[in-house]
């Protein structure tokens, strides 16, 4: 989120940031989310590798 400051006379300050930023904790859990679904887009590329080479 953002917003801008009233100043003291009377105009309104450039843009500032005033998000939180994620925790370690946060941080962590959404890398392992991450990391879980390319291991699963990696095992299904492999399955449609696999199935292309078995049929005759």
């Amino acid at each position: 989120m953002e917003r801008r400051k009233p100043l003291p006379d009377g105009t309104l300050s450039e843009l500032e940031n005033i998000g939180t930023k994620p925790t370690t904790d946060q941080q962590v859990v959404a890398l392992g989310m991450q990391l879980a679904q390319e291991k699963i887009n990696s095992m299904q590329k492999d399955a449609v590798i696999n199935g292309l080479g078995s049929h005759k």
